[in-house]
């Protein structure tokens, strides 16, 4: 897909105040190199949909909404008011159900 430069403007993905992008608000990279990848996601993005894939950590087994993921990391069966927490630290991972 191809925008012109006003429009890329105006939607505001990069603004030069940065806590008023939209690239801010859904910048939660914990690296410079993941905050890299994503500013270059948002900046050339995939012209075919159907390249894009999705990727998540725990998967809660919903049907709830029309994507499947593409790549899982745990598949989880809750109910929709349980509430999942994920933790890294020191290399370790955790999962936690509440």
């Amino acid at each position: 897909m191809q925008i012109d430069k006003i429009t890329f403007n105006d939607i505001s993905i990069f603004h030069p105040e940065e806590e008023f992008s939209i690239f801010h608000k859904l910048n939660f990279t914990r690296t410079v190199g993941g905050k890299d990848w994503l500013r270059k996601f948002f900046s050339e993005p995939h012209a075919d949909i159907k390249k894009i894939r999705t990727v998540v950590l725990v998967d809660r087994n919903h049907k709830r909404y029309p994507i499947a993921a593409d790549y899982v990391g745990m598949s989880l069966a809750t109910t929709l008011q349980e509430h999942v927490a994920v933790e890294f630290d020191n290399g370790e991972e955790a999962v936690f159900l509440s």
